[in-house]
């Protein structure tokens, strides 16, 4: 980043339902501590059962998004 630019943060976690509610917990933390600290950043939950984040306010607004997890997971690589 340019100095004086803010730091441009993305967090990508794949795969952490339900069942692993510390990762969940753990990258919103991280997120909200990257938004104090004046950073660009946005979680970005790849988890088709459970892509909303459990904070309101943070991460993908998949209302707004344009493309949903299942049709990123269906582009070809």
């Amino acid at each position: 980043a340019e100095r004086g630019s803010p730091l441009r943060v993305a967090i990508l976690e794949i795969g952490a339902g339900g069942n692993v509610t510390t990762v969940r917990n753990t990258s919103e933390q991280f997120l909200e501590e990257m938004l104090r600290a004046g950073a660009q950043a946005q979680l970005i939950r790849v988890n088709p059962e459970l892509p909303l984040n459990d904070k309101e306010g943070l991460g993908v607004d998949l209302e707004r998004a344009d493309y949903s997890v299942r049709d990123l997971l269906a582009l070809p690589v």
